[in-house]
């Protein structure tokens, strides 16, 4: 029994120094995998129902790049003074502030660079309204469309350092992740080169090369003939700028987040982006609350310099909970040139704003638009307005036809009472109302009919309004077809 228990103990003992002296197996995380955990640290961005966020920008124009820019207006004005109020490229600092407020339904995205321009895009789950101001030029425009698509493409990203691993998709940006990961490369396109410590953060460096880049490019139908083309879909090869293309990444070793982007052009640098101080500004959530990322030029012999640095801090961010309506809400100013496709088609003009919807309100004076209506016409009634004009024919028609159901309106109870609406001598109104037996009296506007009409909520002719016997509006703008069942 002796023997034996000093036996068992060599053989720990023994298991033991093997153990103490075997080199020890340590696994390193494969290139993929480390893109993979980058890119799932970004994908809570797609399981909240509310974020906004407020950063402040600044940047900062290099020594270098002010110089350069300075010689590329001084050929194109030889003569005149360069000032910084009339470029404000040639401003050293730029200071911004970014906003981005996004629900299930709307969305908010202001650039407000401090006395130069302030670009505010809202989507508010109706319409989108699109300002820009150059307060430097003088100048504003509005956008009015229909849809949010192609208005907030890449909008987190776009004047952000944070997010950059990959692509997004969103009820408001659309499009087709697999194809643009060709741009950002696949997992399987990196390479683990080594390890460093980045801006203080112990990182895995990693090279990304995508393998095409999607586009339009030329085929020759026919070698050597310089015509012979054709344009079609496919791998944008050799095209200027692409060519060669990779990123280098930074990825931290212990939480495998993104910590640094380059993005490289023959290995010649032309952006970098670098994120810190992540923060879970919710479980899960990781944000990086400091930001910042250099910009590249190329001088004439074709040596990169950085041409403008940008510092980011987030000051404000608040995730799932509920955003006010006065964040999607934006007051247009009349007078303003605004581009408008919300119905279909595009129209150019100056804003004028919509005139008020009377449902539900009192009808107005008529006295106020001086039209002279005694009170015995519409005591105890229900009152039908017909805003018109005599030179539409569509407006002619309305009168003609009411003044056919003239009988049965009266015998319901309803007072006709027709407006018309434009500048025209009240005399050939009279006139032609005679000569088209038209049973109701002439009323012509004596103020401005532009006023009024705005005042009275028309918003184009003929325009109905119809009330009931306290003279509350009940409806508005419908058609002559609906009117009898509006009765």
């Amino acid at each position: 029994m002796g023997n034996g228990k000093s036996f068992y103990m060599a053989i720990v003992l023994a298991c033991m120094f093997c153990a103490l002296c075997s080199p020890r197996v340590y696994s390193e995380p494969t290139a993929a995998e480390l893109v993979q955990a980058a890119r799932a640290s970004e994908n809570w961005l797609h399981d909240i129902d509310s974020l906004h966020i407020r950063i402040k920008s600044t940047s900062t124009k290099t020594q270098e790049g002010l110089a350069a820019r300075r010689a590329e207006l001084r050929q194109q004005h030889p003569n005149g003074p360069l000032e910084a109020d009339r470029f404000p490229e040639l401003k050293p600092t730029t200071i911004a502030l970014l906003e981005y407020a996004i629900d299930e339904s709307r969305v908010r995205l202001l650039n407000d660079r401090h006395g130069s321009q302030r670009d505010l895009k809202i989507w508010d789950g109706k319409q989108l309204m699109f300002h820009e101001a150059a307060f430097y030029e003088g100048k504003q425009q509005y956008t009015l469309d229909r849809t949010p698509h192609g208005y907030f493409q890449d909008m987190l990203a776009s004047n952000t350092s944070w997010p950059r691993a990959q692509p997004h998709a969103f009820w408001w940006d659309e499009k087709d992740i697999d194809e643009y990961l060709s741009f950002y490369g696949r997992a399987e396109d990196a390479t683990r080169t080594g390890r460093c410590d980045y801006r203080g953060v112990d990182c895995h460096v990693l090279d990304v090369k995508p393998k095409g880049i999607p586009g339009l490019v030329i085929v020759q139908t026919y070698p050597g003939c310089k015509t012979c083309q054709r344009r079609q879909y496919g791998l944008i090869g050799e095209a200027r700028g692409l060519a060669g293309q990779s990123y280098r990444w930074y990825v931290g070793v212990k939480d495998r987040r993104l910590y640094g982007l380059k993005w490289l052009s023959n290995n010649k640098p032309r952006v970098e982006y670098w994120v810190s101080d992540y923060k879970e500004i919710k479980p899960g959530c990781w944000l990086p609350m400091t930001q910042g990322c250099d910009a590249f030029v190329t001088d004439t012999s074709g040596r990169p310099y950085v041409d403008v640095h940008t510092d980011l801090k987030v000051v404000d961010v608040r995730v799932n909970e509920s955003l006010s309506d006065e964040l999607f809400e934006m007051k247009l100013e009349e007078g303003v040139k605004a581009v408008d496709s919300r119905r279909g088609r595009t129209r150019t003009y100056e804003y004028k704003p919509e005139p008020p919807d009377l449902v539900g309100k009192i009808l107005p004076e008529f006295a106020e638009i001086g039209v002279n209506v005694m009170p015995d016409q519409v005591k105890d009634r229900r009152v039908l307005v017909c805003f018109w004009d005599m030179q539409q024919r569509p407006s002619r028609h309305y009168i003609m036809s009411l003044a056919e159901k003239a009988g049965i309106l009266d015998d319901k109870g309803v007072a006709v009472l027709c407006v018309h609406a434009s500048s025209l001598n009240a005399r050939t109104i009279e006139e032609w109302m005679k000569n088209s037996n038209i049973p109701f009296p002439a009323k012509t506007m004596a103020t401005n009919p532009e006023k009024a009409r705005y005042a009275w909520g028309v918003r184009s002719l003929p325009w109905l309004i119809l009330t009931d016997r306290e003279h509350n509006v009940e409806a508005n703008g419908f058609s002559l077809t609906e009117l009898d069942e509006r009765i």
